[in-house]
């Protein structure tokens, strides 16, 4: 009995795995569920619920027809399983449902059809593409972020009026409210305006628009996400309304052409936030800002000096990394700074807190060649300059290579002694005239006395030799006050 009944255990297995892979004829082909299909030149590998596993062609076209029958979804797209190096026209079928994770990203699609009836889009579906123009379907009613990120090409985006999730203006796509922006076609240049109706940008938003010169960022958002304006090669400025909370990580990687930034009142500046913005000169740190994550300035290599307001608590391993213009920054004795925050040629100066607002200007006093004295005449007043402290009652000697405008970094306060903000100030090295006068003077008197040496030289010959030693040395004092009055 336990024979027989092994036997048909055995039977029905081999009938269902027979089953499994037998043939059936559609329309227009035999299809082998959870096989692999050649049809027009492309190689199709799927598995028994049509959900594509592989492709792989040289051809430069994949029409409607060239699907094979039983495909409903494109798995996401690992390791090369999705190889069509010279696909440049793409058409989705109606009967494919869901369009995975990085399907045809790098494929050289230059254009896209995409058939009423799909469904989903996946991020990074199309990352890449060549498209200049994209259709979205009324059947779509999922475009997850990123799914046509770095279509540097694409200026159109048009959505179908019966399509109840998503809507474009401006080649631009929203959700159909508009209270969303999904994303900005890669091909959106010069200046750019987000409407006010928008309260939320998606991540990868604007991700590789490298042809965007300014952003404006209405003050309905509260948040820029992670990514969000990443590789924007061509981003000059951007507008961020105080409303802006949160900046997330990575959000500015890699734009390279912004040369400033104004920043809200965020609680941190986000890893990675600003990486590799190669163009950016000055950035002013809130007061608000807690903590410089990991990598937040890294290569920003134009970035010139900073003072840290003492609220900073952290500034985190890489923060400023290979930022080889930031010569000097200052930072509180409060703040933790990690051991390789900043490149090793910074000087680190120490932050101190001073009372009163600082109203006058420097004073700058010439006192050798190329030697000026700086100081300050309001009480409170706490100047950088260099590298050289310079506090009330006191003075600095600072050797000069060349004269001109100098910046100079100040702690601003309240009349209660609350710090406000940090200011900066240009101050002219010049001789003042009061000195230039004295040295005048001093060459005026020089002169008087070689010419009374002279003259008492020829009538009072017993005193020659005294009086010429007074006339070479009145000569030599004349000439040197000479040359300093002409400096």
């Amino acid at each position: 009995m336990n024979k027989k009944i092994m036997l048909a255990v055995v039977l029905i297995a081999v009938a269902s795995s027979a089953l499994v892979f037998t043939a059936y004829e559609s329309d227009d082909e035999t299809i082998n569920i959870g096989a692999s299909v050649e049809k027009n030149g492309w190689n199709w590998s799927y598995d028994d619920n049509g959900d594509v596993t592989s492709l792989y062609g040289t051809g430069t076209a994949i029409t409607a027809d060239d699907w094979p029958s039983a495909v409903v979804s494109i798995r996401n797209n690992s390791a090369g399983s999705i190889d069509c190096p010279n696909l440049t026209t793409l058409t989705i079928p109606s009967r494919v449902k869901i369009i995975g994770a990085n399907a045809f990203d790098g494929c050289n699609i230059t254009a896209l059809t995409i058939q009423n009836g799909v469904e989903e889009i996946k991020t990074r579906a199309f990352a890449n593409a060549k498209i200049s123009a994209l259709t979205i379907p009324a059947t779509v009613t999922s475009i997850s972020p990123g799914a046509f990120i770095s279509c540097s090409n694409l200026n159109s985006i048009s959505v179908s009026s019966s399509n109840a999730a998503y809507t474009a203006s401006g080649g631009i796509l929203y959700s159909k409210d508009m209270s969303l922006l999904i994303f900005a076609g890669g091909g959106k240049s010069g200046v750019v305006s987000i409407p006010s109706r928008v309260t939320e940008i998606a991540q990868f938003a604007f991700s590789g628009c490298s042809k965007a010169t300014h952003i404006s960022i209405p003050s309905t958002i509260t948040q820029i996400p992670a990514y969000a304006f990443q590789n924007c090669t061509s981003l000059r400025t951007i507008s961020i309304p105080q409303s802006v909370a949160s900046i997330a990580s990575s959000a500015f990687y890699n734009c390279s052409s912004l040369t400033e930034i104004d920043l809200p009142s965020l609680d941190k500046i986000a890893s990675n936030c600003f990486y590799g913005c190669s163009s950016l000169t000055e950035i002013d740190i809130p007061n608000s800002v807690r903590k410089i994550e990991s990598g937040a300035f890294q290569n920003c290599v134009s970035l010139q000096p900073i003072m840290f307001s003492e609220y900073v608590t952290n500034i985190n391993s890489k923060a400023f990394a290979n930022c080889t213009s930031l010569n000097y920054a200052v930072i509180a004795d409060t703040t933790a700074v990690a051991s390789d925050a900043f490149p090793a040629s910074t000087q680190i100066l120490p932050y101190i807190e001073y009372t009163s607002y600082p109203t006058a200007d420097m004073i700058v006093r010439k006192v050798s060649l190329n030697t000026y004295e700086l100081s300050t005449s309001t009480e409170g007043k706490a100047v950088w300059i260099i590298g050289s402290k310079i506090l009330e009652g006191s003075t600095v000697q600072y050797q000069f290579t060349s004269g001109g405008e100098y910046k100079i970094l100040l702690n601003v306060y309240d009349d209660n002694g609350k710090k406000t903000h940090v200011t900066e100030r240009m101050i002219s090295v010049s001789i003042e005239d009061d000195v230039k006068n004295s040295h005048l003077n001093l060459l005026l008197t020089a002169v008087i006395i070689a010419i009374i040496s002279a003259v008492l030289c020829c009538f009072v010959p017993s005193s020659r030799f005294i009086f010429l030693l007074i006339l070479t040395a009145s000569a030599a004092a004349a000439i040197i006050l000479a040359a300093e009055a002409l400096l």
